[in-house]
């Protein structure tokens, strides 16, 4: 991985090829805390951040968290950034240790934490200690506290997750992502979060997200959604009106392209459909927990299709 400290430049100008993200996207999973603080000083101006004195870095460091953490009970350093040579086009110069004291606060580590990443083939469902619901889709993971002991109500996701937040407005709860912070008091809505994006819609109440990179911020209503990169915030009506089939198993499709359609299934059902050849067909029609080989038979009579099961993949032909 040390080879990274040369790819992130490119990443962050969009610069990667696809072999290259895939490293990106190990490192960020690995790093997420120093990803989105590379990020954030990538944002403020391109950078040239050249080798630096270990031991004086890590006494700002050290210094940076206990200021930090004078009002919290139990913390401690988990992570220390390796000796970086990134060569950035730089328009101005920032010594690491000022990256290091950026990230003095967000590098600590609570043990009432916990992390469950899931794995298996179905949605589960997490409850949380304040009554609040979360639905994790598959590959997705939620970090959250045992116990809400803090002025705001702070949980991390990566993948896709269904929140169903208890409400209470005197502690908010707060959900980081890679590109964006969401914050709600009471209501329901889908984020997805992704190597590229932070993806959010509202079924219920009202939902700010943040921008983790800029001072972009919106305000979302039921019927609307966001996405969040790491350079802005764009706010739409939301027009999938399947973003929570992967939790319900219920599709509508109204004159829905086939390439839309591929992909909301792929979300609940777990063999995955593949599209081998182009096809120009539009797909109406309502499921409810349908068997996933009366869908493909549908599919198959309306858009004149040929299919072919191929160990858990299906392919798709004209």
């Amino acid at each position: 991985m040390d080879d990274i400290y040369q790819l992130l430049p490119k990443h962050f100008r969009n610069e990667c090829s696809e072999q290259e993200e895939k490293i990106v996207d190990q490192f960020r999973n690995e790093h997420p805390l120093e990803y989105q603080s590379l990020a954030r000083l990538h944002d403020r101006g391109t950078i040239e951040i050249k080798e630096f004195d270990r031991q004086a870095a890590l006494k700002k460091v050290k210094i940076a968290v206990h200021k930090n953490s004078l009002n919290k009970k139990e913390a401690k350093i988990f992570k220390f950034i390796p000796k970086w040579t990134i060569a950035m086009p730089a328009a101005a110069l920032i010594l690491i240790t000022v990256g290091l004291y950026f990230l003095g606060s967000s590098i600590l580590f609570q043990k009432n934490q916990t992390s469950y990443l899931n794995e298996t083939n179905s949605v589960q469902k997490i409850l949380l200690e304040d009554g609040s619901i979360v639905w994790l889709n598959k590959n997705a993971r939620l970090t959250y506290p045992k116990h809400f002991n803090e002025a705001k109500r702070k949980v991390s996701l990566k993948g896709e997750g269904f929140f169903d937040v208890a409400k209470n407005p005197d502690q908010p709860f707060v959900i980081g992502t890679d590109y964006a912070t969401i914050t709600v008091l009471g209501t329901s809505f889908n984020v997805n979060s992704n190597s590229k994006t932070t993806d959010v819609s509202v079924a219920t109440g009202k939902v700010q997200v943040e921008s983790l990179t800029s001072s972009d911020k919106v305000y979302l209503h039921p019927g609307f959604s966001a996405s969040a990169t790491l350079s802005k915030i764009t706010q739409f009506e939301t027009s999938n009106k399947n973003y929570l089939s992967w939790k319900t198993g219920i599709f509508t499709f109204n004159e829905t392209s086939i390439e839309q359609a591929v992909q909301d299934l792929n979300k609940y059902y777990n063999k995955e459909i593949i599209l081998k050849d182009e096809v120009s067909c539009s797909l109406t029609a309502n499921f409810d927990n349908a068997d996933f080989n009366e869908i493909l038979e549908i599919m198959q009579v309306t858009c004149d299709l040929r299919i072919e099961s191929v160990n858990q993949q299906i392919e798709i032909y004209k």
